[in-house]
């Protein structure tokens, strides 16, 4: 398999052509392909290429299907919506399509699961004739919280109807489920609405752009400066994630985005409980399970008041952990979480459910 991530100014992929697989990245820059064909050992045992669209709008509403020739053009009618993420996207898919047309080229959606978020919860209070031109909350990481969804409704027997599904890594986002079905979550129109993450600023008074933009600073330097040097990078003062949040010590600056992080997390766990009108699991979902298990205790801690309990003693490491006693008002489990392999289980169902059918 090859799958295709990208992450401006990066294009990341993995590769596995049955000698283990392998997680790259280069600049994307006019050489990119010549990266990527450096890493395929042997590109006969290719046996489908994935490409992962970050926001497929009310265009991509499924979240894995073929791609072909005929629908390559309506996936590019994305890349308005995000241009330099969806723009990466659009033009792999259109080289690696013409170098391999026989072999199965599979979209992976993160915005497909939140076309049926509810109004109330996708619709922004602006004027009508804007909201008619797509101007909207899409959602994302829904690859990630449709995975967590089906592994929680396994490891409950199926008893799961209400879940708040939490990803904690460099792109902190929630979603809320009930039977399955988003109700709703933190990112918006784009990913900077929500939590803060590791470069960009959050849920912030939209005058705030204008108070910025009267000292002079242009639109471009704006969005540069809330998207990519906000967030835990802007409380810090340097280049930073979540690890850094993860491992915070005396210093009072990083004592202050670890709190911001843990105070928005809990705030949207207590509102979506009650969007919800109930919880039957909290999850949370992290590729860096062991070192966030003192982050997720901590914040189960300040959601004592509606009736969460960590059970007590040391937690057993391993890829599905439980963490509450037997009193507590919900579940709470903590799930390691590798994308690639998300990806990858996604795509290979979908091509076997389509196999099977044929």
């Amino acid at each position: 398999m090859l799958i295709f991530d990208p992450n401006p100014p990066y294009l990341l992929w993995c590769v596995d052509t049955g000698r283990g697989r392998r997680e790259q990245q280069c600049l994307f820059s006019a050489d990119w392909a010549q990266h990527v064909a450096q890493t395929i050992d042997d590109p006969s045992a290719l046996k489908w290429v994935g490409y992962l669209l970050h926001n497929g709008g009310d265009i991509v509403t499924s979240p894995v299907s073929a791609l072909g020739p005929g629908n390559l053009a309506d996936v590019m009618r994305t890349e308005k919506l995000l241009p330099e993420h969806n723009g990466i996207t659009c033009q792999v898919a259109e080289h690696w399509m013409g170098k391999y047309p026989a072999l199965p080229h599979v979209l992976l959606c993160d915005t497909a699961l939140f076309t049926t978020l509810p109004p109330e919860a996708s619709v922004y209070a602006i004027p009508y004739e804007l909201s008619k031109k797509g101007i909207r909350r899409f959602g994302g990481y829904g690859l990630c919280h449709q995975w967590a969804w089906e592994r929680i409704r396994r490891l409950t027997n199926g008893h799961a109807r209400r879940v708040v599904s939490v990803y904690l890594g460099d792109h902190t986002n929630l979603t809320a489920l009930r039977d399955g079905l988003p109700v709703e979550t933190t990112i918006g129109f784009s990913p900077v609405e929500g939590i803060i993450s590791a470069s960009a600023c959050g849920d912030i008074d939209p005058t705030v752009i204008f108070q910025m933009q009267s000292t002079g600073m242009s639109l471009d330097q704006i969005r540069s400066i809330l998207t990519s040097r906000s967030g835990i990078t802007g409380l810090l003062g340097r280049p930073a994630g979540m690890l850094d949040v993860l491992t915070v010590g005396q210093d009072p600056r990083m004592r202050l985005a670890k709190a911001v992080l843990q105070y928005d997390v809990v705030k949207a766990i207590g509102a979506f409980t009650a969007v919800l009108g109930g919880l039957d699991v909290l999850v949370f979902v992290t590729p860096y399970a062991r070192q966030c298990m003192s982050f997720v205790t901590e914040v189960c801690q300040g959601l004592a008041c509606v009736g969460i309990r960590i059970r007590t003693g040391p937690v057993a490491q391993g890829a599905s952990v439980e963490l509450t006693d037997a009193i507590s008002f919900a579940k709470v489990f903590c799930l390691g979480y590798n994308r690639w392999d998300v990806l990858e289980e996604q795509a290979g169902a979908f091509l076997k459910e389509k196999g099977n059918r044929k």
